[in-house]
């Protein structure tokens, strides 16, 4: 869903793939660059993110 919304904002009409192929293909060369599998680079970015977002600012705090 990121990826539609990232499209939305970018003014993009036309991809030649869709939002979760282009998401899987980005998996994909993640896992192939760093001679992993895919379901383990999928597992290190949802950590990654996850962590990230504990770190942020509330809404509330960034006011």
């Amino acid at each position: 869903m990121r990826v539609v919304e990232h499209r939305h904002r970018l003014g993009t009409r036309w991809r030649r793939l869709v939002a979760g192929r282009q998401a899987l293909l980005t998996l994909a060369r993640l896992a192939a660059g760093f001679v992993v599998g895919t379901t383990t680079v999928y597992r290190y970015v949802a950590e990654a993110v996850d962590l990230l977002a504990a770190l942020a600012l509330t809404l509330a705090d960034a006011r």
